[in-house]
């Protein structure tokens, strides 16, 4: 054979085994990417435990003083889902909710109080202090409830508890 023949047959033999190489390559990228896929397709399997809040018995918060309001003070108990005491402080006086008032509370978790307070219209009462009180739950057709209530404490009038606002978010 000539050189010639042998140096194309030396280049056939090479290209060939080069393709080899690249498909073994490829097959064992194609191995590996339906691996990871069936990987990802299986649920996980891990036992895990479940979290849970743990709820408030009570609670008692003062505030830093804030210009107006003063020093902002909640004290609050629960027992179950009924309050038993829930106090505001501001504005240099204490209310006390009356046993009506702490019906109203009901379901309401004490953790999940808010404290915010505004400059309010002075025919409305001026600055007010309000505390918002939430619970989430679902409705008989599985759809998210967010009950809302809010605790209004405005410096020249009284204390008013609005009605309960359903959110569906």
């Amino acid at each position: 054979m000539s050189a010639f023949g042998l140096y194309f047959r030396r280049r056939r033999l090479l290209s060939l085994a080069r393709q080899a190489h690249l498909n073994t390559h490829s097959d064992s990228m194609i191995r590996r990417t339906v691996f990871l896929i069936c990987l990802a397709a299986v649920p996980c399997t891990g036992t895990a435990s479940e979290e849970d809040f743990i709820p408030w018995q009570s609670v008692i918060v003062r505030s830093v003083e804030i210009p107006v309001a003063g020093v902002v003070s909640v004290e609050a108990t629960v027992s179950g889902n009924t309050y038993q005491k829930f106090t505001i402080g501001a504005f240099g006086r204490s209310r006390s909710l009356s046993a009506d008032e702490l019906k109203r509370l009901e379901g309401f978790p004490l953790s999940s109080l808010a404290i915010t307070h505004e400059a309010g219209y002075v025919r409305l009462g001026g600055h007010t202090v309000h505390l918002r009180l939430q619970r989430t739950y679902y409705d008989p057709a599985q759809k998210l409830i967010r009950d809302i209530l809010l605790i209004s404490l405005p410096k020249d009038a009284e204390l008013q508890i609005s009605e309960t606002r359903s959110i569906r978010p």
